[in-house]
């Protein structure tokens, strides 16, 4: 008998010293498969549009303090926000997701709305075709309910028609909606999708830009499509194109469309 009792004290030792052992890297569900999400160069985990993830921050092991890297596949011309909420780990500096290349931060976060206290958002315009990922890391030992949620959002808005050419023209009205200036980038391609020419702008809070495309020097006489990007984060924005046809006074509008999900 007291053998079996040595026995079971030495097996709950052992548990103990795995569950410990366990808890000092401290893996969510996304560290599961390896390699983990612990770093740049070895991330699978990705964000894609719309799609939300439940992360945590949880640490031990005395310094251990962990950071959470996610994919992102940014396109050209287009613009994404990636949002995170945490009441938790609220807004603390050191919570705050960041943009980052494998070679150093490229963008910080900022409270997603003013003064909210528990969401914070990064938004920003595509340079290119290649991957960018989004860090958020831990400033102190973090228990298990360092929970977070991050999701990703592609702002990109599409306007399938404009048109310059024979007697007709086309505004572009853009509506900002937030309490803040909104910046970005307005997109031509012809109808083969190649690219015509991209234009600045910038709308103040709550304002609104009309653009005669037709003044354009470099898409007067055109026709296509549009892309607008920006850095307002999804839903910032509403708007339309207006084709004027001058010889017969008829308007026709087309909306703006956000990325669906």
């Amino acid at each position: 008998m007291k053998t079996t009792i040595r026995t079971i004290h030495a097996l709950t030792a052992a548990m103990a010293v795995l569950c410990c052992a366990a808890g000092v890297r401290g893996d969510d569900i996304w560290d599961q498969t390896a390699p983990s999400d612990d770093g740049c160069a070895d991330t699978n985990n990705e964000l894609i549009h719309g799609a939300r993830q439940v992360h945590d921050l949880q640490g031990g092991g005395g310094t251990f303090l962990d950071a959470d890297w996610a994919r992102v596949q940014q396109r050209k011309y287009r613009s994404y926000e990636a949002r995170y909420v945490s009441s938790p780990l609220g807004l603390a500096a050191n919570h705050m997701p960041a943009l980052h290349t494998c070679a150093g931060q490229v963008k910080a976060g900022q409270p997603y709305d003013g003064a909210a206290q528990d969401a914070s958002s990064i938004r920003w315009l595509s340079t290119g075709d290649s991957d960018i990922f989004v860090r958020v890391r831990s400033g102190a030992i973090q228990g298990n309910l360092s929970l977070y949620e991050i999701q990703l959002f592609e702002t990109t808005y599409s306007v399938p028609r404009f048109n310059n050419s024979a007697t007709q023209l086309t505004l572009l009205v853009v509506q900002n909606t937030r309490a803040d200036a909104v910046a970005g980038e307005i997109h031509f391609f012809d109808a083969s999708g190649s690219a015509i020419y991209s234009h600045a702008f910038t709308v103040a809070a709550r304002g609104v830009l009309v653009l005669n495309t037709a003044g354009l020097a470099q898409v007067a006489g055109q026709s296509g499509s549009m892309l607008v990007a920006h850095d307002g984060g999804y839903g910032a924005l509403s708007g339309k194109a207006v084709a004027l046809e001058a010889a017969t006074g008829f308007t026709f509008d087309t909306v703006l469309s956000p990325k669906p999900y």
